[in-house]
């Protein structure tokens, strides 16, 4: 909490703290000045220009009129403050140069750095693996994504984190493969000890192990998904090695099926990994090992049972298309009625719509009723359910799952896991209630300047009586 010094009505010097903690104000701050810190912290936590402006005339509202202070102001007992003149003017302001600062601190990053700003949703997607800096449209997206990304930063306590993490973002490499998008340098150099480490086990490990990586991913200024909590991703502090065939399984109806599918392995996909056991004594790279183990078995069975079941799948999907087609090109025809010189139909290639309706039917059927059909479903509904369009949640789906049908649900080797575990990574397969197998993360690495974050609403700055409209307001029923 920030704290300044002012002598007292008797000359005595005193401390008095920042009684809101924004660490922006001097004690004499009149009431204007700290409506505009406000306003400004109310940008830097992320909300709009209409919740800031309701903020403050809530708080205006219920603030008591200011008391006599014998000649000099604590912060406490604020100077009058004429409620009637421009709040509107002065949020917009505050707006304005909040925008002003993110987007000459966004300017001043490195160019490697500003090109992963590029919205992993947004236009921009399908080139963040070959971004193409220099444009104008291209700076202007990444530039708003980051507008919009900066508030994370700060409500997890980051207080400054252009210069604590972005700028602290550059291109690394895990045993030779370079990581897309860079990592933060402290877990780049992290990273940099694995050789030496698979080496002293092994002369020649470390090559023998870069030769079974096909890529590795970095630095993703994003939030974990469904939630407003960073990823250690968008710190720079974590990787996901060969993430098509190491997926990150965390529905509960897939975990589920693969649990039926691997229940004799001992790996179970929704539980703590090794739970229940006496670890006493045994070391850390061992439990990985360990894991490793049950989880590369159960990789194999679903491995197996994916080579078998999804060619099927995949024809019976084809089958319905092609028929529906059919269908469609059949009904087309039969409106032209085609007639040849003689005024006769001809019926040439023609085929019953009826022929093409069974064909759909049949098909469907299978996936219908078929258990093996059913849980293939499940796993294109829900493995890929974060793509809202079913056609490219298809296509994304018989992508993946001809990696599965090839390499398994985890398919680097034993060594890279051991290897950065005795680095203190944690694993994604020693999550409790999922299991994502490409994640390696290095905790705590980079910790936050205000432990715990800040409330992106301004509850902790601000009396419950001066609490915005849109947190004051009752909950209607029936909504969670």
């Amino acid at each position: 909490m920030a704290k300044a010094r002012k002598a007292g009505p008797l000359g005595i010097s005193m401390s008095l703290a920042d009684p809101f903690g924004i660490g922006k104000l001097q004690i004499d701050s009149n009431e204007e000045e700290l409506e505009r810190a406000i306003a400004f912290e109310g940008y830097e936590r992320g909300l709009d220009e209409l919740k800031v402006f309701m903020l403050l005339s809530n708080r205006r509202r219920s603030r008591p009129a200011a008391a006599p202070t014998a000649g000099f102001r604590t912060g406490i007992q604020l100077d009058p403050f004429d409620l009637s003149e421009g709040l509107q003017t002065l949020v917009a302001h505050e707006r304005q140069r909040y925008e002003r600062m993110i987007t000459n601190e966004f300017d001043g990053l490195p160019e490697f750095v500003r090109n992963t700003f590029a919205d992993p949703y947004g236009p921009n997607a399908a080139q963040r693996s070959a971004p193409k800096p220099g444009s104008a449209e291209w700076l202007a997206n990444n530039r708003a994504y980051y507008l919009q990304m900066r508030p994370r930063y700060y409500v997890a306590g980051y207080n400054d984190p252009a210069g604590t993490i972005f700028a602290q973002i550059d291109k690394a490499w895990l045993l030779g493969k370079e990581v897309s998008c860079g990592l933060h340098a402290k877990f780049a150099a992290k990273l940099g000890l694995l050789r030496g480490v698979l080496e002293s086990w092994k002369p020649g490990l470390a090559g023998k192990v870069t030769a079974q990586i096909t890529s590795v991913g970095g630095f993703v200024p994003r939030p974990v998904a469904g939630s407003r909590t960073l990823s250690n991703h968008a710190l720079g502090l974590a990787i996901d090695v060969d993430y098509l065939s190491n997926p990150h399984i965390k529905h509960p109806q897939v975990i589920a099926l693969f649990n039926a599918l691997v229940a004799d392995t001992g790996f179970k996909f929704g539980d703590p990994a090794l739970a229940g056991e006496d670890l006493s004594g045994i070391s850390r790279v061992d439990q990985i090992a360990e894991i490793h183990r049950r989880s590369t078995e159960a990789s194999r069975k679903i491995q197996a049972w994916v080579a078998r079941h999804l060619p099927r799948y995949v024809a019976l999907k084809k089958t319905i298309e092609d028929a529906q087609q059919g269908q469609k090109e059949q009904l087309e025809t039969e409106k032209k009625v085609l007639r040849d010189r003689k005024g006769k139909i001809d019926t040439t290639g023609m085929v019953s719509t009826t022929q093409y309706l069974d064909l759909e039917r049949k098909a469907q059927a299978e996936l219908d009723y078929d258990t093996d059909m059913r849980s293939m479903k499940v796993i294109e509904d829900y493995q890929f359910e974060d793509i809202a369009d079913r056609k490219t949640r298809y296509r994304e789906f018989q992508r993946q799952m001809s990696e599965w049908a090839l390499y398994g649900i985890q398919s680097f080797p034993l060594e890279l896991a051991a290897g950065l575990a005795s680095l203190g990574l944690r694993w994604g397969e020693e999550y409790q209630h999922h299991k994502d197998a490409m994640h390696f993360e290095f905790e705590g690495g980079v910790p936050p300047d205000v432990p715990g974050g800040r409330d992106p609403e301004l509850s902790d700055l601000l009396g419950p009586s001066a609490k915005p409209w849109y947190l004051a307001a009752k909950p209607k029923k029936g909504r969670h």
